[in-house]
């Protein structure tokens, strides 16, 4: 019997070791496909806070021009799906708090609409795609005492869809909130000699409106 437990034992052993080698070969695995894979991180240019907040110089029509970039930071090709974004006035749950939450729903939605995206464009390593967005003066006159009074806030966002070069599908939401620069940042900004500004789009929660799957 205490040898039957032994041969028992030494089975047991060799299953365990086997499985964690499986389990740190399959790990091995991932982290070479993640390493290669496409990965389309977003950037959003950032407006000057005359133009978002001090309107009266300019003419009725006058639309603030804002752009998306989605870069390739990838090793291999990023093959595009679809895409949607859009602009919006969010209450903010906490305006004391160094990363705004926005009170948006989760899980995420989005406009119905989804934006028309040339299906099948290929993006290799470096290469850029870029989202336009024209928000009219109207809006921002209409929202702008809110933002001062810090109850709601510009906010961008939306997403995109791709397939990596392995033919998995991808995700990458981002979600953006035009917000007072912090301290940290004023004092970065001081050192390395940039002009000062007193807003900028910063990432916005809830975190599943920014995920990269």
């Amino acid at each position: 019997m205490a040898g039957s437990r032994g041969i028992l034992g030494i089975i047991c052993w060799q299953s365990i070791e086997t499985r964690k080698a499986a389990q740190a070969a399959a790990l091995n695995a991932q982290a070479i496909i993640n390493a290669e894979r496409a990965w389309m991180l977003p950037k959003i240019t950032q407006p000057d806070y005359r133009d978002a907040m001090l309107l009266n110089e300019r003419e009725d029509d006058w639309i603030l021009p804002l752009e998306i970039t989605f870069a390739n930071h990838g090793n291999t090709p990023a093959v595009a799906v679809k895409a949607s974004w859009g602009v919006y006035s969010e209450k903010i749950v906490d305006p004391r708090s160094q990363t705004w939450v926005l009170a948006i729903p989760e899980p995420p939605k989005y406009d119905s609409e989804i934006v028309p995206f040339a299906p099948g464009a290929m993006y290799v390593p470096k290469a850029k795609t870029r989202f336009y967005l024209g928000i009219p003066k109207a809006f921002l006159a209409a929202e702008k005492r809110a933002w001062e009074l810090e109850e709601k806030c510009l906010s961008v966002r939306g997403y995109i869809d791709y397939r990596d070069t392995f033919e998995k599908p991808h995700r990458t939401a981002f979600c953006y909130a035009f917000q007072k620069v912090s301290e940290l940042r004023r004092v970065e900004r001081i050192l390395t000699g940039k002009a000062a500004i007193p807003y900028e789009f910063r990432k916005a929660g809830p975190d599943a409106y920014n995920k990269m799957t």
